[in-house]
């Protein structure tokens, strides 16, 4: 086994401060919730880089980043569901870490840490939406995600 290390020794410069849900709009006509019942799911993810500052009081980068959420499941006798959510992240760094360098831990950092969140909100919140069952959010890869994202500003570009 590991030998057990002080978090402050191995702590990141780069921190989520708190967070919040700005919005969050559901149309359920869901009773119970299987993941084998057939039907189509979709879960799309988006953020926006709200606002970024230099607090000169305590001297740190800030970052207001939203996460939104969307998942739409349609099943094959009309049941449906439409959850639409957008998470808010605030973000802090000391002063001396690059603006170039935070801006990309906002995105990148910041996408991850709200993606986490926002999973354990979106199955505490299904599960007491259906009588039995939750809807889990897979895992994703956000430095996918970026990497997608390039790409497509860039054929959009040519």
């Amino acid at each position: 086994m590991n030998e057990n290390i002080d978090i402050n020794k191995i702590k990141s410069a780069f921190q989520l401060v708190n967070t919040s849900i700005v919005s969050l709009n559901v149309d359920n006509t869901f009773y119970d919730y299987n993941e084998r019942d057939s039907g189509k799911r979709q879960i799309d993810v988006g953020f926006i880089v709200k606002e970024t500052a230099i607090e000169e009081e305590t001297k740190q980068h800030l970052g207001i980043l939203d996460l939104k959420v969307h998942i739409v499941c349609h099943f094959d006798d009309d049941r449906h569901l439409d959850l639409n959510m957008i998470l808010r992240g605030v973000f802090s760094a000391p002063v001396e870490m690059e603006e170039d360098q935070f801006n990309i831990m906002l995105e990148q950092n910041g996408c991850a840490s709200l993606y986490s969140v926002a999973r354990g909100t979106i199955a505490s919140i299904t599960s007491q939406m259906f009588t039995c069952g939750c809807i889990i959010v897979p895992m994703v890869n956000f430095i996918k995600f970026h990497e997608l994202i390039e790409e497509s500003e860039e054929s959009t570009q040519e």
